[in-house]
C-alpha cells in the first residue's frame, strides 16, 4: 500500500511539473506574441512620380511616388493609392556586398495622393530608416537595367506600432524608370509556436535534472 501511494505521489509530481512547464511555455509564447504583435505588418508596391537614376555603384530616387498596392495594416491605415516621399540624396559606394547605411526618413508615408488615396492619420505617419543597401545587378548601357535590395527599420510616429524591421527590392527597367516593393518582416505564428514547444521541452529537462 505504501508503495502504491508513493508511486502515485511521484506520478502526481511529474504531472504537476509537466503542467507547470506547459503553462510556462504558453506564458512565454504569450509574452513573445504581445511584444511582436504590436509590430506593423504589411506590404507595398510603389511607382515613382518622376525619375530616378542608378550607376554601377550608386542609387538616386525620385522625391515622390504612389503606393498603388498596399496590404495588411498599410491597407487598413489608408496607404493604398497614397503618396510616399523618398530621400533624393544619392547613396554611393554600393556593390553586391551589403553596405551599412544610416539614413533616417529614407521613406516617409503616406500623404494624400493624386489617385485618391487618403494618406495616413497623421500624414506621413511612417518613417523608414535605411540601414543596409545592396546593388544586386547592373547592366549599364544600352539597357541600364539594374536592381537593388535594402533593409531598415520602420517607425510609427503615432506610437501605436513598435519599430519593425522591413526590406525592399527595387528595379530599374531603363536609365530612369523604376519601381519597388516594400515588406515588413514579422515572424510567422508557426515560428512562435515552435519557440513555445522548445521552451516547454527545455523547462521539462531542467526540472528532471
Amino acid at each position: 500500500m505504501h508503495s502504491i501511494i508513493r508511486f502515485l505521489g511521484i506520478r502526481s509530481s511529474l504531472l504537476s511539473a509537466r503542467k507547470i512547464a506547459i503553462v510556462s511555455a504558453l506564458a512565454a509564447l504569450g509574452a513573445v506574441g504581445a511584444a511582436r504583435g504590436a509590430e506593423v505588418n504589411g506590404a507595398l508596391t510603389d511607382n515613382p512620380i518622376g525619375s530616378g537614376s542608378a550607376t554601377s555603384s550608386s542609387l538616386t530616387l525620385a522625391g515622390s511616388s504612389v503606393m498603388f498596392v498596399a496590404t495588411g495594416d498599410f491597407l487598413t491605415l489608408g496607404v493604398e493609392n497614397s503618396d510616399l516621399t523618398a530621400s533624393t540624396a544619392t547613396v554611393s559606394g554600393l556593390s553586391t556586398t551589403p553596405a551599412a547605411e544610416a539614413i533616417p526618413d529614407y521613406f516617409q508615408f503616406a500623404s494624400a495622393g493624386p489617385l485618391g488615396g487618403s494618406g495616413t492619420t497623421p500624414p506621413n505617419r511612417f518613417d523608414f530608416e535605411l540601414t543596409s543597401l545592396t546593388e544586386t545587378a547592373y547592366d549599364g548601357a544600352p539597357t541600364y537595367v539594374s536592381s537593388f535590395s535594402g533593409a531598415g527599420i520602420i517607425t510609427d510616429t503615432a506610437d501605436v506600432y513598435d519599430p519593425t524591421p522591413a526590406t525592399f527590392t527595387l528595379g530599374f527597367s531603363g536609365a530612369s524608370n523604376y519601381s519597388f516593393s516594400f515588406n515588413t518582416v514579422v515572424p510567422e505564428p508557426t515560428t512562435l509556436g515552435l519557440a513555445a514547444i522548445s521552451l516547454g521541452a527545455l523547462a521539462m529537462r531542467r526540472r528532471r535534472a
